[in-house]
């Protein structure tokens, strides 16, 4: 569309202040002009098309995984004190009574989970995180205490620890398929038609 307008306005641009007139005097034909412009607007229509068939679906690839990593569990360096952060994948609610930015120190500290049936309750006095190369962010407790509470016939524990390192999202990222991040070939190959 804008190729278009910019024709349209150039053309009347060269009606209106009587260009055309000058260049057929001067033994242009208008068909040579329409054929200039023709052979741009081809050559514009290739290179978006180019565009749209490889560059879009890689952007596309790209914007749906920030999505994916943007929701994975909290990143504890965004926390503010006195706040609860639950992943979202509902795997570890997190809150610090106080954080410091600068150190990246929290200090008393509670993380809570639940899988099967067990609740983990894990206070320490501070504690850090740690990003693995995997993408795994790791919490690193220092002197606390974490409590095993089995909602079904099993016993309970507390165990007192000097350092624990808690993996706060154990899953990989893998962001959800969308079609507007396949290529023209993929979706042309695939089965759905919608």
């Amino acid at each position: 569309t804008t190729l278009f307008l910019s024709v349209v306005w150039g053309l009347s641009g060269l009606h209106t202040d009587n260009e055309m007139i000058a260049l057929a005097a001067s033994g242009v034909p208008p068909a040579r002009i329409v054929r200039a412009l023709a052979c741009l607007a081809i050559v514009a229509a290739l290179v978006v098309a180019g565009l749209s068939l490889s560059v879009r679906p890689t952007l596309y690839g790209m914007t749906y995984w920030l999505r994916a990593q943007a929701t994975m569990d909290a990143d504890v360096r965004r926390i503010e004190a006195g706040r609860f952060y639950a992943g979202q994948r509902g795997g570890h609610v997190v809150f610090a009574e106080r954080y410091d930015p600068q150190s990246e120190q929290m200090e008393n500290v509670f993380v809570h989970s639940e899988q099967d049936g067990v609740v983990r309750v894990i206070h320490a006095r501070r504690a850090t995180q740690r990003f693995e190369p995997s993408g795994e962010q790791v919490l690193i407790a220092v002197d606390g205490f974490s409590y095993r509470l089995d909602t079904g016939e099993g016993s309970d524990r507390v165990v007192g620890f000097g350092t624990a390192e808690v993996v706060l999202n154990s899953e990989t990222l893998t962001p959800e398929y969308k079609r507007k991040a396949a290529t023209s070939w993929q979706v042309a190959r695939s089965g759905d038609r919608m």
